[in-house]
């Protein structure tokens, strides 16, 4: 979920990308609310400590979620094709397909289901 980076640990940043993909799944299926810390360490089969040193509450997962999404967003922006013309056009649908298809529809979920909890957190923080 999000890119790697030189000289950057991978197994710790490959962890870090697990997490959000598997929070965002136990979420879209269970609901924030409904989903513990403990349920996300078991599924990925890690200890609760090794999931604190990446994120200590589940508002920060979210939070991680959310900001990979609008990254992956804002990249696709400032990457943008020139869209004057056809295929210019066709390009940027491609992208913006294929960012919604890595993302899929669990993120939609999370959010149509989650709104009340997740819409008074602090993102960005």
């Amino acid at each position: 979920m999000e890119q790697r980076t030189a000289g950057v640990d991978n197994r710790r940043t490959d962890t870090h990308d697990r997490i959000l993909s598997v929070a965002l799944r136990l979420f879209a299926a269970q609901g924030y609310a409904n989903t513990s810390l403990r349920q996300i360490s078991d599924e990925l089969g890690v200890t609760k400590a090794a999931l604190y040193f990446h994120f200590k509450t589940k508002e920060d997962i979210v939070n991680g979620i959310l900001q990979g999404y609008l990254d992956g967003l804002t990249a696709l922006i400032a990457a943008a094709p020139e869209t004057s013309s056809q295929a210019g056009r066709e390009e940027l649908l491609h992208r913006f397909a294929d960012l919604q298809a890595h993302w899929g529809l669990n993120l939609t979920r999370l959010i149509r289901e989650s709104f009340t909890e997740i819409g008074n957190l602090p993102f960005g923080v």
